[in-house]
């Protein structure tokens, strides 16, 4: 009777491992399945520095995402906007900054991390982060008079140091707008209505190496347009919040 019982212990272990093995067998194909995705977003940015009294703008981002398999993405982004804002105390100032960025953003799927089904997740969270290249022109008016007071560029203009603090201008004058590197974060709320469709909202928060970013830099009333302008604080941030469409390419497996 023991002995059956070993019998059956085993034969049981051994189903269960052949079942785990197939269960292990089909989320590896699902996770190894790779797709291109295209998609579209438009929405309001927000800025953080030093006029940060808010007055969003618009932005609108195009997308090219290659995913490796369910969880993980590689994506080519390029949105084009304005930043805006404001503060009276001191500055008196709003200012209007017109930009376009590209970026390369790793992303990761959480929901299908844990994904053990056979269809992909009707809703997912995705996580991004990255590298990226933004390309601004600032000005800021008197918002009393509307006078042009300070601005990023202009014919003594010079580039700066991508992801540097501080430093001597390099190059050629005249620059019509500033280069400076950025480094985006960001998450995805979406939803899959349709098999090659996914509806949703995003949230991006940019770090960009500068201090000029709203034609200001510190509390000073100079233009921030040299090296000798610089603060040292080179902080200034924006975020924008963005009602995203995306469709997928090929068929789904199952």
């Amino acid at each position: 009777m023991g002995r059956r019982w070993a019998m059956a212990i085993v034969g049981l272990v051994l189903c269960g491992q052949v079942l785990g093995q197939g269960e292990k067998s089909g989320t590896s194909r699902r996770v190894k399945e790779s797709y291109w995705q295209v998609g579209g977003q438009a929405g309001l940015t927000q800025f953080y520095g030093e006029l940060n009294n808010q007055d969003m703008q618009g932005v609108v981002d195009l997308s090219v995402s290659y995913h490796f398999d369910r969880r993980w993405a590689l994506e080519l982004d390029y949105a084009v906007g304005k930043l805006g804002g404001e503060r009276i105390p001191y500055f008196n100032s709003y200012f209007i900054t017109r930009f376009n960025e590209i970026g390369l953003l790793a992303q990761w799927n959480v929901m299908e991390q844990w994904n053990k089904e056979k269809t992909p997740s009707r809703f997912n969270i995705v996580l991004c982060g990255g590298l990226g290249l933004m390309n601004f022109n600032a000005k800021a008016y008197d918002i009393d008079s509307n006078v042009l007071q300070r601005f990023s560029n202009s014919s003594s203009s010079k580039r700066n140091g991508l992801f540097l603090k501080w430093g001597k201008p390099h190059g050629p004058s005249g620059i019509k707008n500033t280069h400076e590197g950025v480094i985006p974060l960001g998450m995805v709320l979406d939803f899959n209505p349709r098999p090659h469709w996914r509806l949703g909202m995003a949230y991006r928060f940019g770090f960009v190496r500068t201090d000029k970013l709203d034609a200001t830099s510190g509390y000073r009333l100079v233009n921030p347009e040299e090296s000798t302008s610089y603060s040292d604080t080179p902080n200034d941030r924006y975020s924008y919040l963005v009602f995203s469409v995306t469709y997928r390419f090929g068929s789904q497996k199952r």
